[in-house]
């Protein structure tokens, strides 16, 4: 597990409070990774991000929506929490989690006070690199994923804005 969180350090972009990002420090590593970090003094929240380079304009049509889902799944379920456990284990110490899919990039972040930066850590790493594809859990998952997409649609600014940029 330390092999992991140490990859994951390197790999996450660390964000520490709410400032902009004028002062941080942002270098890549030997392997093209990128790794950036701001500290912002007297602030008491760590954000603890992994960002994957890989969202929808890497799939077909066969599996459309694949990151989407993905991004669901590694919540349900890794190595060293079970399903539900990894939010109530953040939420507990008063932190949260969530995730986002774009077209190039899915990400992941858990959000808590400086005190737990550990839990943070392992969270986060825990789900990139441990989870576990529980098949109840990929059932249960399906209509929540189809749900949120179909959410789009009740927006109206949605089809203006397909009609105007994507046609």
């Amino acid at each position: 597990m330390l092999r992991h969180i140490v990859l994951l350090t390197l790999a996450v972009i660390l964000y520490v409070g709410g400032a902009s990002l004028a002062n941080s420090e942002e270098f890549k590593l030997a392997n093209g990774m990128s790794v950036v970090f701001e500290q912002t003094p007297r602030t008491q929240v760590i954000s603890v991000q992994a960002w994957v380079k890989t969202g929808s304009v890497n799939e077909v049509p066969k599996i459309n929506g694949i990151s989407h889902f993905l991004e669901h799944l590694v919540f349900k379920g890794t190595k060293n929490f079970k399903p539900d456990e990894l939010d109530a284990v953040v939420e507990s110490h008063g932190g949260r989690t969530n995730a986002g899919t774009s077209k190039d990039f899915t990400e992941y972040h858990v959000t808590i006070p400086v005190e737990f930066a550990d839990i943070a850590f392992k969270v986060v790493s825990d789900m990139v690199f441990n989870a576990l594809f529980i098949p109840e859990e990929i059932e249960r998952e399906k209509p929540v994923v189809v749900q949120e997409i179909q959410r789009k649609f009740d927006d109206p600014t949605y089809e203006m804005w397909h009609d105007m940029v994507l046609d």
